[in-house]
């Protein structure tokens, strides 16, 4: 008997569903990783109590100091919840913050500057970030006649203390110090974020310079290291000994390095120490490319420490700002909030949560006593944050501060760009929002005592606790 050939059926399939189901599965790739990664995050934020994370590794360099809260760090489960890294840079006078690409979006937060003299000056800085397809809008307008290349860049930006800097992921910046004082950068990345495909790490691809491993001393190299000088030769269109100065392989230096006092970028706060340059300088402001109507004006800055633009004030209690995509657009695109609250001495927060978001906070000055709870009502956290201290806050755990020295300030970042907080007491509370009836039943109070309760605060976010007046609503 002849063998029979198996029935072979072949199944055409048309380019567009061949291009659906391709389509598909890379949505469901997405999907799947995401939920991956929202089961990790959910295990994350599981806590018997809250630490305050330390930095896990310091690296200095000649003109400055890089301090790094690493979300990868043996203790830094707080951090792993939130989704954020946080890194110090210490920037001597003249010092240079080489340009570095992240995975992620960053958000500085400029402190005052330290001058050895005084401690009352703020620093002074310049920021500028490489925005892929944007025109380089500065130059330097040199006479026709000059046979040299006029030069062009991207805008710079002034920076000072209380501001807010934004930078999205993939974009390469830098930051020089041309102050008098030190000025030091607070660092918040945001490794949970949809921009970052890579993973939940902060990884720093420097286009300069030679960063060092997580724990390690061993210099790293730049993103050029990687590449063949002839190569390079030939991107550039320059001799290969040109090209292989981009590698810095004789330079030892992490990220910041000391420029001395020759310094010239086209800006006007430089301009005014460079007069005779000056004449020279023209903008190009009006520039209307089709990348510019869009990414390439989105502001970077905005500050968030003038008292006059306080979103919350009390004359004894203190102040709060916020800065959402309202006042940065870009926040919009970050999933981010910004806050800055001074409480003053003898004062305190209303108890509160977060409704949608964590918070991670770096404390600027001060101390407070800061109490947690969680859903089960436990006192996951009860101490005394100081200066310099990180602190998470989980989404929807409960938390209250009140100050134990002359005031307490922080700069605090929320993992959503409409992040919302809901108060406990005040005027706009959740037990005020609730009938007589209602919070006498789940207390076991009398009305009298329940209304007591919802009535004697009327602040809102900050107020002092021995300023209580007791005032009972008897209808």
């Amino acid at each position: 008997m002849a063998s029979k050939e198996p029935v072979r059926v072949h199944h055409s399939r048309a380019p567009g569903q061949i291009g659906c189901s391709l389509l598909c599965l890379s949505v469901l790739s997405l999907l799947l990783s995401n939920v991956c990664l929202a089961q990790q995050q959910t295990g994350w934020c599981q806590f018997q109590l809250l630490k305050v994370p330390l930095p896990n590794r310091k690296v200095e360099s000649k003109a400055g100091i890089s301090e790094y809260w690493d979300i990868e760090a043996p203790d830094a489960q707080e951090l792993k919840c939130a989704g954020m890294s946080v890194v110090r840079y210490t920037l001597e006078k003249g010092a240079l913050l080489l340009p570095s690409i992240l995975n992620a979006p960053l958000v500085y937060y400029v402190l005052e500057g330290i001058n050895n003299s005084s401690n009352n000056h703020a620093g002074k800085g310049l920021h500028g970030a490489a925005i892929t397809g944007c025109a380089q809008t500065y130059e330097a307008g040199t006479a026709k006649e000059s046979k040299e290349q006029e030069e062009q860049h991207q805008k710079v930006r002034n920076i000072e203390h209380g501001d807010i800097v934004a930078k999205p992921a993939g974009i390469a910046d830098w930051v020089y110090n041309y102050g008098n004082e030190t000025l030091i950068l607070i660092a918040f990345i945001h490794v949970g974020s949809h921009a970052d495909q890579l993973d939940i790490f902060a990884r720093r691809f420097h286009l300069a310079g030679q960063g060092r491993s997580l724990g390690g001393e061993n210099p790293k190299g730049n993103v050029f290291s990687g590449l063949d000088v002839k190569t390079l030769a030939r991107a550039y269109n320059v001799d290969p000994e040109l090209a292989s100065k981009l590698q810095n392989r004789n330079d030892l230096v992490e990220e910041i390095v000391q420029t001395g006092e020759d310094f010239h970028v086209l800006t006007h706060a430089l301009m005014q120490k460079h007069k005779p340059h000056r004449r020279n300088l023209r903008y190009m402001d009006n520039y209307n490319g089709e990348v510019a109507e869009t990414f390439c004006n989105f502001e970077l800055r905005h500050n968030i420490d003038d008292p006059d633009q306080s979103d919350v004030f009390n004359l004894r209690g203190g102040r709060v700002s916020i800065v959402t995509s309202f006042h940065l657009p870009i926040f919009g695109t970050f999933k981010l909030t910004a806050e800055r609250a001074v409480i003053y001495d003898h004062s305190m927060m209303t108890p509160y949560f977060n409704l949608n978001s964590h918070s991670v906070f770096y404390v600027t000055y001060g101390s407070a006593r800061v109490q947690v709870a969680d859903e089960h009502g436990r006192n996951v956290f009860d101490g005394e944050l100081k200066s310099d201290d990180v602190f998470v806050l989980p989404q929807n755990y409960v938390i209250v501060k009140e100050t134990t020295g002359p005031s307490f300030e922080y700069i605090a970042v929320k993992t959503n760009d409409k992040a919302a907080r809901t108060p406990l007491a005040g005027r706009i509370s959740v037990i005020r929002a609730l009938p007589d009836y209602v919070v006498a039943l789940a207390f076991g109070l009398t009305i009298e005592e329940a209304r007591i309760l919802k009535y004697s605060r009327e602040e809102i976010t900050l107020f002092r606790p021995d300023n209580s007046t007791h005032l009972v609503n008897s209808s």
